[in-house]
């Protein structure tokens, strides 16, 4: 049985494809994978009696890149829609608040993260503090995408119509700048 390419999960080993956002929701859910894989390259780099610059390359990346579009789909667009869409008896703002602390404080540990892992790709060391600090980034990070996974992403399924999902499909290829799928135009 042959299987849609566009329905193909990937294991978040690279990149969400663009060819994902053809479900913004799912596209997502990938992202979220991605990011659980980028949490375990972390846990392997500050165990790692020499960790590998490569993967401190790949996390930096994906911390410059993928996490900043990420964050910005969810808070900027996202979050917004389900406040106004979602039921008082859904209690959305507490699991968006809950998502957004937890990820507040991984935000604001960016700049100290970068600072721990830039000597690694010049050869150097991670100290027992370095190696700390990235296990906390790690945890921190897996909390908040159980909770997206769990609460915001299914009630996005339940309470978003087709429309705001085309808005946020459009938002997220914008700010990537990928161009229109085939087939698309304008309005």
């Amino acid at each position: 049985m042959a299987v849609h390419p566009q329905t193909c999960r990937d294991d978040g080993t690279l990149p969400t494809s663009p060819r994902s956002l053809h479900d913004p929701l799912d596209f997502l859910s990938q992202d979220h994978m991605r990011a659980r894989q980028v949490c375990a390259m972390i846990d392997r780099l500050a165990a790692a009696p020499d960790p590998d610059s490569g993967d401190a390359e790949a996390i930096l990346t994906f911390l410059g890149e993928e996490f900043r579009d990420h964050v910005a789909d969810e808070e900027q667009v996202l979050y917004p829609m389900l406040l106004s869409r979602c039921r008082s008896e859904d209690e959305i703002w507490k699991a968006i608040e809950r998502v957004s602390e937890d990820r507040g404080d991984s935000v604001a540990a960016l700049a100290d993260l970068r600072l721990r892992l830039r000597p690694l790709l010049a050869g150097g060391a991670l100290s027992e503090d370095d190696r700390a600090a990235l296990r906390a980034f790690a945890a921190r990070a897996r909390r908040y995408i159980i909770a997206e996974n769990a609460i915001i992403l299914p009630l996005a399924r339940a309470r978003l119509s087709p429309g705001d999902l085309a808005e946020l499909q459009e938002a997220m290829r914008a700010r990537r700048s990928w161009p229109l799928p085939k087939g698309a135009r304008d309005a």
